[in-house]
């Protein structure tokens, strides 16, 4: 029985020395199995809690049937990313890595991105400046050119999808309500006089 004891006990010893141990080394700090498992746990718990947040926001609005889709899209969006942003900063802190240093990496990465992306980067600025503006709503009827005119039937941080009067789903990035004139027809009312042209023949009996 000892010896088995013992047998366990060396077998025991042996695999928490190799969760224990040094798998590789990031900015002269020590990351083994152990902690790295912790920090990818921690991730995906950031992201569980991120979407049963969602879920919770969704089923509250339940009970304020007036409250604005915008405004529930924005909260939900925006907390989502708050959590799982969060909870990412605390893995990489479980890990011994410096903050400090990272935000020095990301920002010569963001540098040498934002030349490459600067379309993608002001979609979203756009996107963020719709939300908070509200001058363009899910349920919306607006007209950009004679072509793009149609319902809003969802908003993203990124693109803003209209359907139009033909059934046909149009996904428009986000900078051209910035930087274009757009007709919103139902911004403050939903009464509207139409103009429609119509040509008869010479003759005809009024």
């Amino acid at each position: 029985i000892s010896n088995s004891l013992s047998q366990s006990k060396n077998f025991f010893d042996q695999f928490k020395g190799y969760l224990t141990s040094t798998l590789f080394v990031f900015n002269e700090q020590s990351i083994s199995f152990l902690s790295l498992v912790k920090a990818i746990l921690l991730i995906i718990f950031g992201f569980l809690i991120g979407s049963l947040y969602k879920k919770w926001i969704y089923k509250i609005s339940n009970r304020w049937p007036n409250m604005s889709q915008m405004l529930l899209k924005l909260t939900s969006n925006v907390g989502f990313y708050l959590i799982v942003f969060i909870t990412t900063m605390i893995s990489m802190g479980s890990l011994g890595i410096d903050m400090s240093s990272i935000s020095l990496i990301a920002g010569a990465l963001s540098i040498g991105i934002g030349f490459g992306l600067q379309t993608v980067v002001s979609n979203l600025i756009a996107g963020i400046i719709l939300m908070f503006e509200r001058t363009i709503r899910i349920g919306d009827i607006i007209e950009i050119d004679a072509l793009l005119k149609g319902t809003v039937t969802d908003i993203r941080i990124r693109s803003t999808t209209i359907k139009t009067f033909d059934n046909i789903d149009i996904i428009i990035p986000n900078s051209s309500f910035i930087q274009n004139n757009v007709i919103n027809w139902t911004l403050d009312d939903v009464t509207r006089r139409l103009h429609i042209p119509f040509g008869v023949a010479y003759g005809t009996k009024i």
